[in-house]
């Protein structure tokens, strides 16, 4: 939707990448990887609030708060951070997802840097 479109345009673009997965000249799927070494300035974020809040609507309260609650999960040290991957219903199960995780997931293994990933869903985890 639209708040991730915001950071995919004031964060990831500039600062991270964006894998695209496609069939024939569709796009299928996604992933949206932040890089250890190209970290967005505090002042990216920030210069965002105003429209994340908006967004957000009435959840914007209950976001803040479990940021603060999960902070302290949250790797200190060097890593990839994988923001956001999917695929189009219609093209799950073919092994797309995967594809689009692979190449950085082993350049995280070649780089002995940790991969994280926020999810609320078990099965998130099982590639």
């Amino acid at each position: 939707g639209s708040l991730q479109r915001l950071v995919m345009e004031r964060a990831v673009l500039p600062f991270g990448e964006l894998w695209v997965a496609s069939v024939d000249t569709e796009v299928v799927g996604a992933a949206l990887w932040m890089h250890p070494d190209r970290v967005p300035h505090p002042a990216v974020w920030s210069s965002m609030s105003a429209e994340t809040a908006a967004l957000e609507g009435s959840r914007h309260d209950a976001s803040v708060m479990a940021e603060e609650m999960l902070a302290f999960l949250k790797p200190v040290t060097r890593h990839y951070y994988l923001g956001a991957v999917g695929v189009v219903p219609a093209d799950q199960g073919r092994g797309i997802g995967a594809a689009l995780l692979n190449p950085g997931l082993r350049r995280a293994d070649d780089e002995s840097v940790e991969v994280y990933l926020e999810t609320a869903t078990d099965s998130n985890v099982a590639v």
